[in-house]
């Protein structure tokens, strides 16, 4: 069973652990929830509200051009990937970091507005537009925040869990997946040396 949390739903629901989330009435929202210490690249920490966190996630892990409804999906992911690490022991002073080979990718709006140049504030405002709109989502697992891992894209199929952790999750299966080389950065430009 997996089920998505939506506004107006009792964290309790679900499970969650109110210990991390701030609930009000029973209800959550990002607005009041903060991410806690969120471990930055330089090995500082920064405290920051759930919002915020998440928005930094979505610009740096998909491309802002990318439709709206995809830039959606990518906060609902990034908010139950937080909430799944969130209370762990995996960072000392933080629940979470920046380095995308250990947590989530994460930008400031500082660096995303460099990148993106005269499109800043339009992608921006998309950003911010697909965590509002998904204020409160998150995917969970027998009441549970999944572990919601993710990648571009795949040729021919997706890996169970089982072929690249040892460790079987029953909703991260193998699925067909006919896209193929249409698919925006399906080319990587790494060229090993």
């Amino acid at each position: 069973e997996i089920a998505v949390l939506g506004e107006g739903q009792a964290a309790d629901a679900v499970g969650l652990d109110n210990d991390h989330l701030v609930v009000i009435g029973d209800v959550i929202q990002d607005a009041g929830i903060h991410a806690g210490d969120q471990l930055e690249q330089d090995g500082g920490v920064t405290e920051m509200t759930l919002s915020g966190y998440l928005w930094g996630v979505v610009a740096a892990e998909m491309p802002a051009s990318f439709e709206l409804e995809a830039l959606k999906a990518q906060a609902v992911a990034a908010r139950t990937y937080w909430l799944s690490q969130s209370g762990t022991s995996r960072h000392e002073d933080a629940d979470i970091c920046a380095d995308s080979s250990c947590c989530q990718a994460y930008i400031t709006r500082e660096e995303a507005a460099a990148n993106w140049g005269d499109k800043a504030v339009d992608y921006g405002g998309r950003i911010a537009q697909a965590v509002a709109q998904t204020d409160g989502l998150c995917v969970t697992y027998e009441g549970k925040p999944i572990q919601a891992l993710f990648f571009s894209s795949a040729p021919g199929s997706t890996v169970d869990a089982q072929a690249v952790w040892g460790r079987a999750l029953p909703y991260l299966v193998s699925v067909d997946s006919p896209e193929g080389e249409e698919v925006p950065n399906y080319h990587s430009p790494y060229r090993p040396k």
